[in-house]
């Protein structure tokens, strides 16, 4: 699968302001009133901010935290490709049963805890009515929201470097079905697998040229390998290529390029583990030169 790098931006989030929380971390909001409003009355600002390089490395893969009896009868409907902006890895699990639906997204962030604030903000942010809809509550992680509507039982929160964003649906009909009770699991199986040195578990990256001079005209290999063994499978990789490349195919962690234009040339790749969510990124460079030289 070949994807280019997401620019970053936010659609219809164009001001940003820059918040110091009370742990020194920079955490960037919306410059707006209604953002204003909310980060005031939910003391966005004043929530401490633990970056002492300590954070989650789970497998959330296996869905570990969905075990028991009461998650009987609930059927993955889809799961999404992981995918990764400026170093913030996510995926999103839909489940259903019957006319219930759930909706679980995990963003775990390779660059610092306070990225994981910034994921919860644009969820809590990304709606259109007047007042935010969600407020604080307590009982769950480093910071927690739910729905200001006591009907829905959608909920948001981090744990160090990782958000949640919990959703709940039923047509038509009451449930006892607890979202706060599954918000509990994620959040003792985020707790079971906090490790020390959050980074020594992002994936570790070496990478081979198949040509030592590359020509116009050429077509060669560039494969990636992790420090770790692990199938190619593991992961998922997205890349972007300089000017002076087209990309010819890729399999797995190796890409067939062909070089189209002399000079300097880059290939920018991330790298996601589909089991942490963790991700790295290298920058692979090396010259195109022009036939006869």
């Amino acid at each position: 699968m070949h994807r280019l790098l997401s620019s970053g931006a936010i659609i219809g989030l164009i001001f940003i302001v820059c918040i110091i929380t009370e742990g020194g971390s920079t955490v960037s909001y919306l410059n707006d009133a209604r953002a204003k409003d909310f980060i005031s009355k939910e003391g966005i600002d004043k929530i401490h901010i633990a970056d002492d390089n300590y954070g989650v490395a789970a497998d959330w893969s296996t869905l570990g935290f969905m075990t028991g009896l009461k998650y009987s009868g609930w059927l993955i409907d889809n799961v999404s490709d992981p995918s990764e902006r400026d170093s913030i890895a996510s995926c999103l699990w839909r489940f259903k049963r019957g006319e219930e639906k759930l909706r679980i997204e995990i963003i775990a962030s390779s660059k610092g805890n306070a990225a994981a604030l910034n994921s919860l903000m644009e969820f809590a942010l990304g709606t259109t009515s007047m007042e935010v809809p969600f407020k604080k509550a307590e009982g769950l992680g480093d910071y927690y929201l739910v729905s200001r509507n006591a009907t829905l039982r959608d909920r948001l929160w981090i744990y160090r470097n990782v958000c949640f964003d919990l959703r709940y649906s039923k047509k038509n009909e009451t449930s006892d079905f607890d979202t706060f009770a599954l918000a509990k699991d994620i959040q003792a199986y985020a707790e079971k697998h906090l490790v020390r040195n959050i980074s020594d578990y992002y994936p570790r990256i070496t990478h081979n040229i198949s040509l030592k001079k590359i020509y116009v005209g050429d077509t060669f290999d560039i494969t990636l390998s992790m420090a770790v063994e692990s199938p190619a499978s593991n992961y998922v990789m997205e890349l972007k290529l300089g000017e002076t490349l087209d990309l010819v195919s890729q399999d797995g962690l190796t890409i067939r390029v062909k070089a189209i234009q002399p000079g300097p040339a880059e290939v920018k790749f991330v790298v996601i583990d589909r089991k942490t969510l963790l991700s790295s990124e290298k920058t692979v460079k090396f010259d195109v030169l022009e036939k006869g030289r």
